[in-house]
C-alpha cells in the first residue's frame, strides 16, 4: 500500500478540526456551567428563605461564572488565532505506507512510524492523523486522488492496530 496525499489546510479545515477536539473536553465546560447554576441556584434559595443576598454567594458565583467565561473565551480566541496561521502554511505531501507516513514540506522532511501514531480518527471531511492526544496531521478527504484511496486509507489504517513500541528499560543504581 501507497497512498500519496499533497494536502494545503485552510481555515476550514483546521477548524473543523478543533470543533472536533473540542467535544473531547465538552464535560470542562459542562462542569464549570453546572457551578455556576448552582451557586446561582444557592444564591437565590438563600436569597427567599433569609430576604437578603449572602455576599459570600455572589462573590463565588462572580468568581465562578468569570473563570467559566475566560475558559470558554480564551478557547475561543486561540483557535481563531491560530486558524488565521493555517492559510499561511504550506503544502505537505504525504506518504502513507505501511511502515508509516513520510511528509515532505519546503525541502524538509520526516518520517513517523505507525508505532508513534497515537491514533488515527475519521470524521466527516477528513481523517485526523494523531501524533499525541492533543496534536495531529489534518488530512481532508477532498486531497485524494481517488475514492479508491480514501477507502484503502480507511481500511488498512484507520482501524488497524498499533503496536506501541516498548522503551527500553533503565537499569540503575538504587
Amino acid at each position: 500500500m501507497k497512498i500519496k496525499v499533497d494536502v494545503n489546510t485552510t481555515k476550514k479545515d483546521y477548524l473543523a478540526f478543533q470543533l472536533h477536539h473540542t467535544y473531547r473536553y465538552i464535560w470542562v465546560y459542562l462542569i464549570l456551567f453546572a457551578f455556576v447554576v448552582l451557586l446561582a441556584a444557592l444564591l437565590i434559595k438563600n436569597t427567599l428563605e433569609t430576604g437578603k443576598i449572602n455576599d459570600s454567594l455572589v462573590v463565588l458565583l462572580c468568581i465562578a461564572a468569570a473563570i467559566f467565561l475566560y475558559v470558554a473565551i480564551n478557547n475561543v480566541l486561540k483557535i481563531f488565532k491560530n486558524a488565521k496561521n493555517e492559510d499561511k502554511k504550506p503544502v505537505f505531501e504525504y506518504t502513507f505506507t505501511k511502515g508509516g507516513i513520510h511528509c515532505d514540506s519546503n525541502g524538509k522532511s520526516f518520517d513517523l512510524p505507525w508505532t508513534k501514531v497515537y491514533k488515527v480518527t475519521e470524521i466527516k471531511k477528513m481523517f485526523l492523523v494523531y501524533i499525541n492526544k492533543e496534536s495531529a496531521l489534518i488530512v481532508p478527504k477532498q486531497y485524494f486522488k481517488s475514492e479508491d484511496d480514501i477507502n484503502e486509507f480507511r481500511q488498512t489504517l484507520l482501524f488497524a492496530p498499533r503496536k506501541k513500541e516498548k522503551k527500553p528499560v533503565k537499569k540503575g543504581i538504587l
